[in-house]
């Protein structure tokens, strides 16, 4: 049935033509004009016609009103361009001065803004582009465009609303009298100089503000409008704004001259301390919205100036080694601020370090001025050496530090931003792991003794270049577990330098592992080896391989985003990026040894081609395009369909169920196939490139092992890849806990054990925060008999045992004793300092500790609960024991004379693979334990073995021992029969 053409808009249009005709004369005086604006309805109706199904009037209506208010606007702007014409002629050159000082002032404002706002208005008003484009141009969306250009506006009138002491209406008067003299007047609350602004050509006066025209109207039209205006402009209606009020003989418009005579843009601040005095030298930062304005800094009276830091909302208070401070700005000027530093973490340096040394505090809270703050501003504190959560100085001339700025419950921790390894005589806190200080408040007088570490040098090449940019970490034997690798960049000479820290105690020769990485992965792992008294180690050049690329396409040969390439080795080890938009995936650097280069995407199978010959171009690299492949995305949720946090995935397979690049089985170990793999933060893990058909058993295992949730999969066909969603079958739950101190203080960075040996087989453990708190788990089951061990460097550890963990248990409080620091001298009766083997403590109340070498004859012990024990020092097989009291910090132990004796080894006592050499001593008159001391390993010659005894008769015989399932013990020649007495003095050549 064919359509109703009076259904058609045309049709509809035609019908309606005599009503709109007539609401237009309504609306306009002019008959002429009403016929225009009905001729230009009828041609918008036919160029975009209304939807049909009624509502055509209502549509007719809105453009008839559209068409008549353009008209007004268009006439309303004709008589403002002839009566400003008509004022100019006759007007004073003084004011065309004005003008042009108006136009630069509005050039500046503009050329002001901060980026990207400065280039999203001028591409809108100068270049005239609608939003769409903005938003092409500079790569953002459109709505975000729209947001940045309006900011961009806002900002403008903040900037102009605080140039001038009348605000932004006093500037919109200005306007208004050079561009618009007799016709209306803007009132301050509602300044309507739209016309006005409009009637303006801009271009002709100052090209680089051709359509900022348009931006001044957007300007000059009130933030807010009442109701009865908002009516009258939907209307159309003429709008007469009223004039401010004015005394008599006050001129109609205030005179540039005088606005930008009492206008400042300049932030005046005055700092002073919390005695009230000058801070000089202090870094001012003028933010708006968390972002820099503006930077300076005071003189020796405290005081700054920052031109043109008009809407300044508050500013950030910097200096090296005091924590920042953002300060809210007043309405009185200049602002009087405080930046005070009374807390602080203070004291000195013995001895002179012979380098450089920068100190590094760290908070255990992130300074709250950071909050917020905008990348400038953060690259400004980054030069002062503050980051959110440390300081770092260098260390003075005077070998004085001082940190300051610090709340009065400020916890953290102090050290070297190098390897050195360091000693706090002072007390004033507890050292961890001989590299940092551990405080639990702000303190002074700290007294540091470093021991520099042995500094390595070397240089970073592929073939004959250097490579710049790689990064360069030490593993060495004093790097304490899960702590964060130290790490170097190489310079554009490919130079670098690095430290390995020395061992607190033995003299032979120090290893650490020198790690070569870029953003893939490793690239080489090379062996360090340094002597006891070495200062420098240098490695020469390091050959770490040729730049490479790779391109990766997908099926359709369109560049594939987001793969992974893993170029293998000989060694095993992998270096492994993605790919960018345009599917290219470069590698800085590649193993020298790289042979391999495996290319996984999801949806596609693995592939795996040769490494390239070198080429002259390593961007032209390699090509390698993907075949669509199997796989199955495994997803790991709570009951209540939340990813799963802390479980891993098991695959039980008849067989090894990965297919190898270019099989169609799988190939792999014989037997069952049984493996665990690591499940990423949602939850979620993929396997590709299976076995087709193969029936695979999943399930999400938790940290102890246990079978949280199951299923089974039947690996799909090729090009197929299908998703698995596991559900764990029993709510987890976390275990959590407070640990304070004595008097109810929060102990930050304790450490939190938690170990099931005998039941479980496992062992977990967390670190508290800087509110003292903890969390260990997940856990999916009640669990008991634990042993739990909380410890912090300066308290007495804390070890329960039998310890249950459940669902729902109350928050574990642990409380930490203070522990005290006993220094123990050992001395001969002569005056002359022991140099013992073994120097223990054992504690009446239960504990022990056993001491550390900090100097010949001196033992330190730490955290040694206060209650009593005993001293005992092992020479030769033998005890010598003194009393200890509760509370004492030092103790002191005489020994008789002691007989010096210099153990060398003979051809005969070669060393022999898997085996060690030992001098085995056993006391005689007086009777006491064997004594063992071992020969260094590794060496051709060992180097003699000093040994203090005392007076008596020992035997002395030479043992090779071999260790493994049992010791086999081979003995080396005669065993001697010898006496020592004090103060002597021998040397022994064995067999």
């Amino acid at each position: 049935m064919p359509p109703d053409p009076r259904a058609t808009p045309d049709a509809q249009v035609l019908t309606e033509l005599a009503w709109v005709r007539n609401l237009a004369r309504r609306l306009l005086a002019d008959p002429s004009l009403a016929d225009d604006v009905a001729q230009d309805t009828w041609l918008a109706a036919r160029l975009h016609p209304p939807a049909t199904g009624g509502g055509v009037r209502n549509w007719l209506a809105v453009v008839v009103r559209n068409r008549v208010h353009r008209l007004a606007r268009a006439d309303r702007r004709r008589v403002a361009r002839e009566l400003a014409a008509a004022e100019r002629a006759t007007e004073d050159p003084a004011d065309v001065v004005e003008r042009a000082a108006l136009h630069r002032e509005m050039t500046a404002a503009v050329m002001e803004l901060d980026e990207p706002y400065r280039s999203a208005v001028l591409l809108r008003y100068l270049d005239e582009l609608p939003a769409p484009e903005v938003a092409r141009r500079q790569g953002i969306t459109h709505d975000a465009a729209r947001k940045r250009i309006s900011r961009g506006l806002q900002m403008l009138r903040e900037r102009l609303d605080h140039l001038h002491p009348g605000g932004f209406a006093a500037w919109s008067l200005a306007w208004a009298h050079h561009l618009q003299s007799g016709a209306a007047v803007v009132a301050a609350g509602a300044g309507l100089v739209l016309p006005s602004i409009l009637a303006m050509n801009l271009k002709l006066v100052l090209a680089c503000v051709a359509s900022l025209a348009v931006l001044l109207a957007w300007l000059c039209w009130p933030d807010t409008d009442s109701a009865a205006q908002r009516t009258v402009a939907e209307r159309g209606e003429a709008a007469t704004v009223q004039a401010p009020a004015r005394e008599p003989g006050q001129p109609a418009v205030p005179s540039l001259r005088s606005l930008a005579t009492a206008a400042s843009d300049t932030l005046v601040v005055e700092v002073f301390d919390e005695r009230q005095q000058p801070r000089p030298q202090v870094v001012v930062i003028a933010l708006r919205d968390g972002e820099l304005l503006r930077q300076g800094a005071t003189d020796e009276q405290g005081r700054a100036e920052l031109a043109s830091a008009h809407g300044a909302t508050e500013v950030l208070l910097a200096q090296r080694g005091v924590v920042p401070v953002r300060v809210p700005l007043g309405a009185t000027s200049p602002h009087r601020l405080t930046f005070a530093g009374a807390n602080e973490v203070a004291g000195e340096v013995r001895g002179d370090p012979g380098r450089p040394v920068e100190l590094r505090l760290e908070h255990d809270r992130e300074a709250p001025c950071w909050a917020g703050l905008g990348a400038k501003a953060q690259r400004a504190l980054a030069d002062l050496g503050s980051t959110p959560r440390a300081l770092v100085v260098p260390l003075g001339a005077d070998r004085r530090f001082a940190f300051r700025g610090l709340s009065a419950d400020w916890t953290g921790a102090l050290a070297t931003v190098a390897a050195w390894n360091l000693r706090e005589p002072s007390h004033r806190g507890a050292v961890e792991h001989g590299t940092q200080l551990l405080l639990l408040e702000p303190a002074q007088g700290i007294v540091l003794e470093l021991q520099p570490p042995v500094f390595v040098r070397g240089r970073i090449v592929a073939g004959a270049e250097p490579v710049a940019g790689l990064s360069v970490a030490v593993l060495d034997a004093v790097s304490a577990p899960g702590e964060e690798l130290r790490s170097v960049k190489s310079a554009a000479d490919g130079r670098f330098e690095t430290s390995m820290r020395r061992p607190e105690r033995g003299d032979g020769a120090m290893r650490a592992e020198l790690l070569l990485q870029s953003r893939g992965g490793v690239l080489l792992q090379h062996r360090v080896t340094a002597d006891p008294g070495a200062e420098v180690v240098e490695l020469g050049d390091l050959e770490v391989g040729r730049a490479l690329a790779v391109h990766v396409l997908g099926a359709e040969g369109k560049p594939l985003a987001g793969a992974s390439v893993h170029v293998g080795t000989v060694a095993g080890s992998v270096v492994s990026v993605e790919t960018d938009p345009t599917g290219t995936a470069l590698l800085e650097a590649i193993p020298p040894d790289a042979h391999e280069v495996v290319v996984r995407a999801a949806s596609y199978r693995m592939t795996s081609v040769a490494v390239p010959a070198a080429a002259a171009d390593a961007h032209a690299g390699l090509t390698v395009q993907l075949q669509r492949g199997n796989g199955v995305l495994v997803v790991v949720v709570e009951p209540d369909g939340s990813p799963a946090k802390n479980v891993r995935l098991r695959v039980v397979a008849d067989h090894f169920p990965f297919v190898a690049p270019g099989d169609t089985t799988a190939k792999g170990p014989a037997g069952p196939f049984d493996c665990i793999f690591e499940v990423e933060g949602e939850g979620r893990r993929e396997l590709d490139n299976l076995e087709p058909g193969l029936l695979l058993h999943l399930s999400a295992v938790d940290d102890l092992g246990q079978d949280v949730g199951h299923t089974d999969f039947v690996c799909p066909p090729p090009e197929r890849w299908d998703h698995v969603t596991i559900t764990t079958q029993r709510t987890s739950f976390r275990w959590r806990g407070i640990v304070r101190d004595e008097r109810g203080r929060a102990v930050p960075r304790a450490r939190v054990y938690l170990e099931a040996m005998q039941q479980r087989g496992f062992a977990l453990d967390a670190h508290t925060g800087a509110d003292g708190r903890f969390e260990i788990g997940p856990f999916h089951e009640p669990l008991g008999s634990l042993h739990l061990e909380v410890t912090h460097p300066a308290f007495v550890p804390c070890v329960r045992n039998d310890q249950a963990v459940r669902e729902g248990a109350p928050e574990l409080e642990v409380t930490l004793m203070r522990g005290r620091t006993l220094v123990a001298r050992i001395l001969q009766q002569n005056g002359q300092p022991v140099q013992a083997k073994g120097v223990y403590v054992a504690l009446d109340g239960g504990g022990a500790g056993v001491g550390k070498a900090i100097e010949p004859g001196v033992y330190e012990f730490e955290n040694l609960a206060r209650s009593p024990g005993t001293l005992t020092v092992t020479l030769g097989g033998r005890d010598f024991k003194a009393a200890v009291a509760p509370h004492a910090e030092a103790v002191e132990l005489r020994v008789p004379d002691l007989a010096t004796v210099s153990v060398q080894v003979s051809n005969a006592a070669a060393p022999v693979a898997g085996a060690r050499v030992c001098v085995v001593v056993t006391p005689l008159e007086p009777a006491g334990s064997v004594d063992r001391q071992y020969f260094p390993p590794g060496e051709d010659t060992p180097k003699p073995i000093t040994m203090q005894l005392p007076p008596g008769r020992y035997r002395v015989q030479l043992e090779r021992r071999r260790f493994g399932p049992r010791v086999e013990v081979e003995l080396l020649g005669e065993a001697r029969e010898l006496e020592f007495a004090g103060g002597e003095f021998r040397e022994l050549l064995l067999p």
